[in-house]
C-alpha cells in the first residue's frame, strides 16, 4: 500500500509494509533529502528478493504521514536493493493505530480517529458498560451503543464425551457364499 510522506521536508511516496520489521530508505533517496550522517550498522535484512542485504547505516528522523509525525530509525540500503524510495515498516506503524481499506492506509492519532472501538474482557457476571467517549460524533456514538446493547450472543458449549457404539442387527449384513 503506497502513501505520501514527508521526510526532512521532502515529499516522497512510500510503501507501507506490515511484514517489514524496519523502516528502509534507498541510498539515492537518502542523498536527495540531505539527511544527517549515517550511524554504522551491522544489520542484515532478508526477504527483499535476495538472500541477505546489509544495511549501509541508519539515521534517526521523524516521518510525517497524514498529519502524524513520528520518530523512527531508518536503515539505508544500496539503491538497487529496494524499488520504492522508502519502505515504512512495522517499527513506525506500531506507534499509531492504523487501518487498510480500498482507499489506502489510514493512520489515527488519539484526537482524529473514530473508527476504532475497543472491546475486551467482557464478564457475564457484571453489568455491561462500554466506554464510547472517544467517539466524537453523537449520532455515531448512539448507533454504536444501540448495536452493542442489542447484540445477542449465540453460545455453544463444548463437553468431552466418550462413546462406545455397539451394533446389534436382526438382519444379517453378510452371508456365506453359495456355490451352485
Amino acid at each position: 500500500m503506497h502513501v505520501n510522506i514527508k521526510l526532512e521536508g521532502i515529499q516522497l511516496t512510500a510503501l507501507c509494509d506490515t511484514g517489514s520489521q524496519a523502516t528502509l530508505i534507498n541510498e539515492k533517496t537518502h542523498r536527495r533529502i540531505g539527511s544527517s550522517q549515517l550511524h554504522p550498522s551491522q544489520i542484515m535484512f532478508s526477504g527483499i528478493g535476495r538472500d541477505t542485504v546489509k544495511s549501509i547505516g541508519y539515521f534517526q528522523e521523524s516521518i510525517e504521514i497524514q498529519n502524524n509525525i513520528l520518530p523512527v530509525k531508518i536503515n539505508v540500503l544500496k539503491v538497487d536493493m529496494i524499488t520504492p524510495d522508502v519502505v515504512i515498516g512495522i517499527d513506525f506503524l506500531q506507534q499509531t493505530s492504523f487501518t487498510f481499506d480500498k482507499d489506502g492506509i489510514h493512520l489515527c492519532n488519539s484526537n482524529s480517529c473514530e473508527i476504532f472501538v475497543n472491546f475486551a474482557n467482557i464478564s457475564e457476571d457484571e453489568p455491561f458498560h462500554i466506554e464510547l467517549s472517544h467517539i466524537l460524533n453523537p449520532e455515531i456514538r448512539k448507533e454504536v451503543q444501540n448495536i452493542v446493547t442489542s447484540y445477542k450472543s449465540h453460545k455453544a458449549k463444548d463437553t468431552e464425551i466418550k462413546m462406545t457404539i455397539l451394533l446389534h442387527d436382526e438382519i444379517l449384513v453378510a452371508q456365506r457364499s453359495r456355490n451352485y
